[in-house]
């Protein structure tokens, strides 16, 4: 029915309005950062700052890897926090947003790292729920506790 087409059309075009504010403010984000003290921009659009350099091994795509992180908007809004269940996570490199695969490749075990994922590391212009809207640039501060390499 028309109703029902028109309120589609409406969420459709908030969807693509909210969509393309996102990108805009991550770029500008981004472009800003990146001129931070101590901030690296690798060539792939992922920024990341040592907090603390460790010195175990460095995982490899499919190794598993502990870590605590918390994860945050560029407005500050937190989204998800190991500190909520006061448990590590673990999963494997390969198994996160492409942001989180090449930094945990580059972190060494026992390091805390700050990284500045682009929407399109991220989950891109697709909408995922929660205070995370579509084409999101998103902050995680992580400690990498461990690194169980996968036998070859």
């Amino acid at each position: 029915n028309k109703f029902q087409k028109d309120l589609m059309a409406k969420r459709t075009s908030e969807f693509n309005k909210k969509s393309e504010e996102n990108k805009t403010k991550g770029e500008t984000f981004m472009s800003a950062n990146k001129s931070k003290e101590g901030v690296v921009a690798l060539p792939s659009g992922l920024q990341y700052k040592i907090i603390e350099t460790g010195t175990g091994a460095k995982p490899g795509k499919s190794d598993t890897v502990t870590v605590e992180y918390t994860g945050h908007l560029i407005d500050g809004t937190v989204f998800d926090s190991t500190d909520k269940t006061g448990k590590p996570a673990t999963f494997q490199v390969s198994q996160v947003i492409p942001g989180w695969t090449e930094a945990l490749q580059l972190m060494p075990a026992g390091s805390t790292w700050e990284i500045y994922v682009p929407s399109n590391l991220a989950y891109g212009p697709r909408s995922v729920g929660g205070p995370i809207g579509p084409n999101e640039t998103l902050i995680f501060k992580i400690h990498l506790i461990s690194v169980k390499k996968t036998d070859a």
